[in-house]
């Protein structure tokens, strides 16, 4: 959608509200509910629907507090086919989770460029 509707200066966004609803009772405070006003989710939305708005983002909203959630990717491993089984995975896990060189990742495309280039660097150097 992002790649798309940028073409039409049209944004990809998404609002992680968090408000004090019947959904958060018996889990907070009803002080702390009192907090957690739908305005204060409203101005975070309203602020994705503006002209200025950035793009591909996640914006969280609530009781007056605001953030930006960001999805990470570490850089992984590359198994062989003749590796590729749960077993291996697992014994690289520790390798798979090292956050050593972790990037935001912005779009789907991004993690399959990845893969690939692992993929064929592991053939060059058969």
């Amino acid at each position: 959608l992002c790649i798309e509707g940028e073409k039409y200066n049209v944004k990809v966004n998404c609002l992680s509200p968090t408000a004090g609803t019947r959904m958060l009772e018996g889990l907070i405070t009803e002080e702390h509910s009192e907090l957690m006003t739908v305005e204060s989710v409203t101005a975070g939305l309203l602020t994705l629907c503006d002209a200025d708005s950035p793009n591909r983002s996640i914006l969280c909203a609530g009781a007056g507090g605001y953030a930006r959630t960001q999805i990470y990717e570490t850089q992984g491993i590359y198994l062989p086919p003749e590796q590729q089984s749960p077993e291996n995975v697992r014994a690289q896990i520790e390798a798979i989770d090292n956050a050593d060189g972790q990037e935001v990742l912005v779009g789907g495309f991004q993690q399959t460029n990845k893969f690939i280039a692992k993929a064929v660097d592991y053939l060059a150097e058969k």
